[in-house]
């Protein structure tokens, strides 16, 4: 009987929510400089530098996610429900972040 939940897919779900979050943070803070910019940012700007590093950061703990997720799926006798959410909530931070890539590079 599946009675408890996987400590690793506890930890992929928080892992998986906070990414989600960081990326809603870090795409309003883009569109907060935008506006302040005058429509654009400076791309040679260190602001911009470390926001599209912070960007691109944010696949791993997206990748770390998974891992925990899938290896929480094969605890024996542990609830898979964290494991799967942690999976898809990583899984969509991921798209998420592809999804910024190919819209910033189809706005030339």
């Amino acid at each position: 009987m599946r009675s408890q939940f996987s400590v690793l897919g506890i930890i992929s779900f928080i892992t998986g929510l906070l990414t989600l979050i960081g990326l809603f943070g870090l795409v309003v803070l883009a569109g907060i400089l935008s506006q302040t910019s005058d429509g654009e940012i400076d791309e040679n700007s260190p602001v911009a530098l470390i926001l599209g590093l912070a960007l691109i950061g944010s696949i791993i703990p997206s990748l770390i996610g998974i891992v925990c997720g899938v290896v929480g799926l094969f605890e024996p006798n542990k609830n898979r429900v964290f494991s799967i959410l942690g999976i898809a909530l990583s899984s969509l931070g991921i798209l998420v972040l592809v999804g910024l890539m190919v819209l910033g590079a189809t706005m030339d």
